[in-house]
């Protein structure tokens, strides 16, 4: 079973959630506002993507430069304590955390996954 963490409202996640769902993928769904990543996850995220490729493009521009200006280990408390900041949705499974979008880790786990871009191009409405 993957732990899939979310955004409510988050279209990707609805996506990613809605594709794990129909290939009979067992999931347990947690709302990252409310049940936030360990410290241990976001190292994972951190250690395999990089910094930049972390924290949401969309994150209030303060907040973005200042986790990136900092240490790691600042740079995992201050996602910790603003999980919003964080790129989603993140998966963890038997190999660790990390991004449905990582086609890699996502065949390592036995999923295939449509990109962001791809899921974009298939919205309906």
């Amino acid at each position: 079973m993957l732990k899939f963490y979310y955004r409510k409202g988050c279209k990707t996640c609805e996506q990613v959630r809605e594709q794990l769902k129909c290939r009979g993928v067992e999931t347990y769904p947690i709302e990252l506002t409310e049940n936030m990543p360990t410290a241990e996850v976001i190292q994972q995220l951190i250690e395999r993507y990089g910094l930049e490729r972390v924290v949401r493009r969309r994150a209030p521009k303060d907040l973005r430069e200042r986790i990136l200006k900092s240490t790691f280990t600042e740079a995992v408390r201050l996602l910790s304590e603003n999980p919003a900041a964080l790129e989603r949705p993140i998966l963890v499974g038997e190999h660790g955390a990390f991004f449905a979008w990582d086609e890699g880790m996502a065949k390592q786990h036995g999923l295939c996954l449509l990109s962001p871009r791809a899921m974009r191009r298939n919205r309906t409405g």
